[in-house]
């Protein structure tokens, strides 16, 4: 199998566990949130609320940061980055007493994020040109597998082991990911695309060169005509 294909199918498997580690804790968020002492009606509604949106509240917010640092540090770094900082931070999920330590560490989950676009970027500057429409239809169903499968994964896991389990399994492979995200190669250089890009411009450089030539010749003659048509009439 060709490398680049490899490639795409473990960063599919990192976007894929990206978004079911987004969306895992959304079944039973209620419930956990209620055994970290919140027992009112609106407050659990709140805290809820407040505790899940978060997340892409913050992300929202810090995403053109991470892509700028990715553009001048690279994607693989990026991945890794937010590979490791969302296991850190669901790990820790599993360990809350309070519901504000939930809260805080959903919102650090959401501060760690930028998995997804830069796994694209790094896709499509790997596959070859006349695939890439394929690489990147095929890279974004990943997120919205997880996104899915997520809630499913996590009610069956809360239902059969604990809630605090779902935590932990979900890091667990997060941390796997991170190891395969080691073995990526970088993405090319941003300067040897641009140099790729100028060059085919050289030959249309030359070819203008010479058009130009070519109509001061031709304007010279003129002149020149124009000149001695006037000497004969004289």
């Amino acid at each position: 199998m060709e490398s680049w294909k490899v490639n795409l199918i473990s960063v599919w498997f990192g976007c894929f566990f990206t978004g079911l580690a987004i969306s895992q804790i959304l079944p039973f968020l209620p419930l956990y949130i209620s055994q970290l002492g919140v027992s009112s009606h609106e407050a659990l509604s709140m805290w809820s609320g407040l505790t899940f949106s978060i997340t892409f509240l913050i992300s929202a917010i810090v995403s053109p940061m991470w892509g700028s640092l990715a553009d001048r540090k690279g994607r693989k770094l990026m991945l890794l980055r937010a590979s490791l900082g969302m296991a850190i931070a669901i790990l820790l999920q599993a360990f809350a007493t309070h519901v504000w330590q939930l809260f805080l560490l959903r919102g650090i989950m959401g501060l760690t994020s930028g998995y997804i676009p830069n796994a694209m970027a790094l896709v499509a500057s790997q596959v070859p040109r006349e695939r890439s429409g394929w690489a990147l239809s095929t890279l974004s169903t990943a997120q919205i597998s997880g996104v899915i499968g997520g809630p499913l994964m996590g009610g069956f896991v809360a239902d059969h082991i604990g809630l605090r389990a779902v935590f932990l399994i979900t890091a667990m492979s997060r941390v796997h990911e991170r190891l395969n995200t080691l073995r990526l190669p970088g993405a090319p250089q941003v300067m040897l695309r641009i140099s790729v890009g100028v060059a085919p411009l050289t030959p249309q450089i030359g070819h203008y060169r010479e058009w130009l030539k070519s109509a001061d010749m031709a304007l010279y003659k003129a002149k020149n005509a124009g000149r001695n048509r006037t000497e004969v009439a004289a």
